[in-house]
């Protein structure tokens, strides 16, 4: 069943797109714009712009693109109706003449009630008898009620189906339980607690859902740990734990744990910008998520063998990200929940001022590699120093470390700087390489796949694109336009259709703006759409260019060869000769 465009022009009226973003990024002010690290793809410089005159945005990097609907169709991976409900849950409105088709956000909220639930069952099971082997556990981790209450922290029965019982007593279907995952359902088809003897994390997203949870078991059970599967409301690769608590902290900086009870001690030592991955080794989506709110992550994962080698992973993924990493330096204690309650929480907080940058980190870890007494251990750590200070693009932080290793190697620094200078001759030449690679190998060059005329006819669609652009900008301006220039007159398919959407829009009092054209065209063309209004901003376009770029499409139709009108459609083909004849009267 359709929604009603009223429906969705109050809707996106009512929504904020600035708050909307800034639920997935930090948005700053850039001048009469917003502007924010693209939710959807990895940049060091926000390309990312919300345009709150008309409630649209643009992304320069990526060229993802549109309003409040399409934002959230692409950040929670819905369907425009989905979408649209989605949105108008937040605003506290009810979607009008609801049908069949809400199956799938349906699914959704029941499973999100679901763990609500759940999470609750948990909680209240540590006040229960039963439920004292996972207080005790908790206790001896030395947690505060105060603590416990904060993160919903709670307890899984021992049972096999202690909370399966619990939900299908409330209302919910077996289908419902296996699709939250709070149960599995066994070979022979019967349901069992996905979570048993298990002290319980809940994991919160940042509008306060509870969407998926992490167990440790008190037994000798396997695994250790035990999280929730990928869900319709929970994808482990883009979740973080605290990471609610931690934007709210306010910090440009994040510290990043390897697991639960580091992130929640850390906490509670009142350091509350910790965060930690679920389950999972770090993603490219987690980091992307921390440089919405953060500049500079510290990573404070365990001291051993596997935690430093994760260590090095993180770094590189953080900085693909844009993002500054340090490393802290535990001595003493193998993980952040051990030294704070060794040492304490002033002492862990020195240990976070003092964490050391990316460089000092790595060149650290290559003198344990090698022995430079010898004349091999020199050379290898010398190439391999080189190259890591073939990445420091600051001159005077090159010369620190330059003078840094001729000391370690007992070399002259004109020495070690001829090594860093051909290692970084070297990496200039890989990067012309690969992205020669890039263009040449590349057939979409040039190409739009929405638009495939521009690439033949760059000047003619660029006129359309700023046309559509002023007259999405100046409504008012439309039935001149149209006089003057009927759809026909358009080369590229695509903005023809957008065109004639517009007129079409206009004509029956709808208002203008990407709303008009979510129900008939798909989320990449929607984008395409959005680029051009956002170009249009920033080329200011004036009302002598628009009559310029009328008279580039009515000259080209004058010219047109034969060959180009072997390729018109019989429509325009009729239209053209209507005109000529027009023209010999």
């Amino acid at each position: 069943m359709s929604i009603p465009r009223s429906f969705v022009e109050q809707l996106l009226q009512q929504c904020d797109l600035e708050e909307l973003v800034g639920r997935y990024a930090l948005v700053k002010r850039a001048g009469r714009n917003l502007k924010c690290l693209c939710p959807f793809h990895r940049e060091k410089t926000p390309s990312f712009v919300i345009y709150p005159e008309n409630q649209s945005f643009y992304c320069f990097g990526c060229g993802v693109g549109g309003d409040a609907i399409s934002f959230v169709m692409k950040a929670e991976n819905l369907d425009y109706p989905d979408a649209i409900r989605f949105l108008a849950q937040m605003q506290g409105m009810t979607v009008p003449e609801e049908g069949q088709d809400d199956q799938a956000l349906r699914l959704r909220n029941r499973v999100l009630e679901i763990n609500r639930l759940a999470a609750r069952y948990f909680f209240d099971n540590l006040s229960k008898p039963e439920g004292r082997p996972g207080l005790e556990y908790l206790k001896s981790r030395q947690l505060r009620p105060g603590t416990i209450r904060h993160f919903g922290l709670g307890y899984a029965l021992p049972g096999w189906d202690n909370l399966k019982n619990y939900l299908l007593n409330r209302g919910y279907t077996e289908q419902e339980l296996v699709a939250a995952d709070v149960v599995k359902r066994g070979k022979k088809g019967g349901l069992y607690d996905s979570f048993r003897n298990r002290v319980m994390f809940p994991i919160i997203d940042i509008r306060g859902n509870v969407i998926a949870f992490g167990g440790r078991v008190l037994d000798d059970s396997k695994p250790k740990y035990l999280n929730t599967n990928d869900t319709v409301v929970y994808k482990k690769s883009r979740s973080l734990f605290a990471f609610g608590f931690a934007k709210a902290a306010g910090k440009r900086k994040l510290i990043l744990t390897e697991g639960y009870m580091d992130t929640i001690a850390v906490h509670a030592a009142g350091f509350e910008n910790a965060v930690a991955t679920c389950g999972t080794a770090l993603t490219a989506e987690q980091a992307r998520m921390m440089a919405g709110i953060a500049d500079e992550i510290i990573i404070a994962y365990d001291s051993d063998g596997p935690g430093q080698t994760a260590t090095r992973r993180a770094m590189n993924i953080l900085s693909q990200a844009g993002l500054t990493s340090r490393v802290l330096k535990m001595e003493g204690a193998k993980d952040p929940d051990e030294y704070i309650k060794k040492f304490g929480a002033a002492r862990f907080g020195v240990l976070l001022e003092q964490s050391e940058n990316v460089m000092d980190y790595q060149l650290e870890e290559l003198l344990r590699q090698y022995d430079i007494t010898t004349s091999n251990g020199k050379i290898e750590y010398l190439r391999r120093s080189a190259a890591l200070l073939a990445e420091v693009e600051r001159q005077d932080e090159r010369e620190i470390y330059l003078n840094r290793i001729a000391k370690q190697l007992d070399l002259g620094v004109d020495t070690v700087r001829s090594s860093v200078e051909a290692a970084r001759n070297n990496r200039s030449r890989r990067q012309q390489q690969q992205l020669f690679r890039k263009v040449a190998g590349s057939q979409a060059v040039n190409r739009d796949p929405v638009n495939p005329e521009k690439a033949r006819f760059p000047k003619q669609v660029r006129a359309e694109e700023e046309i559509i652009a002023y007259l999405m900008e100046f409504p008012a301006e439309i039935p001149k336009t149209e006089e003057k220039l009927p759809p026909e007159y358009f080369v590229s398919a695509f903005n023809r259709r957008v065109y004639q959407r517009l007129l079409e829009g206009y004509h029956q009092g709808e208002t203008i703006g990407l709303g008009l054209f979510h129900q008939t065209f798909d989320s990449e063309q929607c984008s395409s759409i959005a680029r051009m209004m956002a170009q249009g901003k920033q080329l200011t376009l004036s009302q002598e260019q628009l009559e310029g770029c009328i008279q580039t499409l009515r000259e080209y139709r004058d010219r047109l060869s034969g060959e180009d009108i072997r390729q018109l459609t019989a429509r325009q083909l009729e239209q053209l000769r209507r005109e000529k004849a027009q023209k010999r009267r």
